[in-house]
C-alpha cells in the first residue's frame, strides 16, 4: 500500500515549475496521504511519517530517485517502511542532471587510492555540490560516492529539507532592526 501511495505522488508533483517544488510536493503528498488512510482505517494511536529522498546513479539502474518512507507508532515503537526506485527519464525535470551524476560516476569508477588519497573525491564531492545548489537551495545534500575496483561504482546523493534557512534570514533581518540598546539589554 506504502509503495502505490508514493508512486501516485510521484505523479502528481510532476505538476511543479521547478525540482525544488517538486521534492516539497512529492514530500507532502506522501505523508498527507499516509496520515489520510491512517485516519480512514480507525487508526487512534499516533503515528510519525517521515519521508526521505535521495537521487542516485549506478551501472545497473542508470539514474533514479529513491523514496523511503517510514511510519513509526509514537505508543510501541513499532515501524513500517518501504522504498521505491524509480528511473528519472531524461524528460523528467531532474533529468538535466543525469550528465553531472554520470560523470561523478565515472569519476569514482577511475579513482585509485591515490585519487582519494590526494582529496580527489572531495573536488568531485563539491563540484556535484555545485551543481545541485542552484536547484535545491533550502536543501542539504549529503553526497556518498562508492568506489569498487571490480564491479559497480556508485553515486548517491540525499536531499534533507532545512526548514532554518528561511528562520536564519528573518533572525538577521529582525536582529538588524534592533538598536545596541535593546541587543544589550
Amino acid at each position: 500500500m506504502i509503495k502505490s501511495i508514493i508512486q501516485e505522488a510521484v505523479v502528481r508533483a510532476l505538476a511543479a515549475t521547478n525540482a525544488e517544488e517538486y521534492l516539497i510536493r512529492l514530500r507532502r503528498n506522501i505523508e498527507s496521504d499516509i496520515r489520510h488512510q491512517i485516519k480512514l482505517h480507525g487508526g487512534r494511536e499516533s503515528f510519525d511519517v517521515n519521508t526521505r529522498f535521495s537521487l542516485g546513479f549506478n551501472g545497473e539502474d542508470g539514474f533514479f530517485q529513491t523514496i523511503r518512507t517510514n511510519i513509526i507508532n509514537v505508543k510501541s515503537g513499532e515501524e513500517i517502511a518501504d522504498t521505491v526506485k524509480i528511473p528519472i527519464h531524461q524528460y523528467h525535470m531532474l533529468g538535466g542532471l543525469r550528465g553531472a551524476f554520470h560523470h561523478a560516476s565515472i569519476k569514482a569508477k577511475l579513482a585509485n587510492d591515490y585519487y582519494f588519497a590526494g582529496g580527489e573525491i572531495h573536488t568531485l564531492k563539491s563540484v556535484l555540490e555545485n551543481e545541485l545548489k542552484p536547484l535545491f537551495g533550502n536543501h542539504k545534500v549529503i553526497i556518498a560516492v562508492n568506489h569498487a575496483r571490480k564491479g559497480d561504482c556508485a553515486v548517491d546523493v540525499e536531499l534533507i529539507q532545512c526548514s532554518l534557512k528561511s528562520l536564519a534570514d528573518m533572525f538577521s533581518a529582525l536582529e538588524s532592526g534592533l538598536s545596541d540598546d535593546a541587543a544589550v539589554a
